[in-house]
This record gives structure tokens, C-alpha cells and sequence, in this order.
């Protein structure tokens, strides 16, 4: 299955985003919302999907959870993305 990442844009609730993902020849929106904890001396990021996505991609739920953690974290992301 041919999976692109198309776009990325903050969403209205606080750490959320909408990515919409070009699957095949249709294409979806699926919301992402990041936390971040302190443990300690250190700070870990979660990323979660809503379930649509992880039914959808089950048996690969990182196939964009890359380039939204990337996205998240600032770092430079090309859109299209092809992730799988």
C-alpha cells in the first residue's frame, strides 16, 4: 500500500495535529496529540494516534508516527513524505 504523508497542521486541542495521509487513492485525516513527561532527569515525548489510524495500521502504526514526531520535535519534514 503506497502511504504519503501530505500535511501537517496544529489542530484546536493543545499538542494536537491533523495529518492528512494520501492511502492509496484516498486520502484521510487522522489526529496525532503529543505529551511530554518529566521521569526524573529526563523528558519523554509520547505520540498517540486516535484508533482509526492504529486499526487502519495495525500491524505498522509507525508508518507516520515518524514524521509527525520529527514535525513535533521542529525538525525539517518534505512533504509529500512516502512512509510505506
Amino acid at each position: 500500500m503506497k502511504v504519503q504523508v501530505l500535511s501537517i497542521k496544529p489542530a484546536q486541542a493543545p499538542n494536537s495535529h491533523e495529518v492528512l495521509l494520501s492511502i492509496g487513492e484516498e486520502r484521510q485525516i487522522f489526529m496525532f496529540t503529543t505529551e511530554v513527561n518529566r521521569v526524573g532527569a529526563f523528558q519523554l515525548q509520547t505520540t498517540h494516534a486516535e484508533p482509526r489510524f492504529s486499526d487502519l495500521f495495525r500491524f505498522n502504526q509507525r508508518v507516520a508516527m515518524n514524521v509527525v514526531v520529527k514535525y513535533y520535535k521542529k525538525e525539517v519534514v518534505e512533504l509529500p513524505a512516502y512512509v510505506g
